[in-house]
């Protein structure tokens, strides 16, 4: 999976969101950092 942060936006796979990468706030299981997406008003992790 690639990942890229842009200039106000978050590139996964060649899906660009609203958002950033998170680098402070990671999942608890496989220590990833979560993205925050925009639109939603929340965070999520993408599946692999």
């Amino acid at each position: 999976m690639k990942i890229e942060e842009t200039d106000g936006g978050v590139i996964i796979n060649n899906f660009e969101i609203d958002g950033f990468v998170d680098e402070e706030n990671c999942c608890k299981i496989c220590k990833m950092s979560l993205i925050y997406y925009e639109d939603f008003d929340a965070y999520f992790l993408p599946k692999m």
